[in-house]
């Protein structure tokens, strides 16, 4: 995220942060993620905030490509080419 220009923040979730509406865990699905946006995010998405912050380069969909992310196994590949993102999984065994 930082290679690409974007500011990181980090923020681990411990049990005391558990509320059962923004974070309902500190396992993988944290809880809702909209709700942690709003929370969290929101002094970066306000144009009137000193945190603001907008890319500076063509967002994904922009730019119409490909992105692949190796795996152990394979590769998935999220295509923008039509504009909405599909999604596909490349078996590195279907390629032996």
């Amino acid at each position: 995220m930082q290679q690409a220009g974007l500011k990181v923040e980090p923020f681990f979730v411990k049990d005391s942060d558990l509320d059962g509406k923004v974070f309902t865990s500190t396992g993988h699905s944290l809880g809702n993620r909209s709700k942690m946006m709003l929370q969290y995010g929101q002094k970066y998405l306000n144009p009137d905030s000193d945190d603001y912050f907008e890319r500076p380069t063509e967002t994904d969909f922009e730019l119409r490509e490909e992105i692949v992310y190796p795996t152990s196994d394979g590769r998935y590949i999220i295509s923008y080419e039509e504009g909405i993102p599909a999604i596909r999984f490349e078996s590195s065994a279907a390629a032996n």
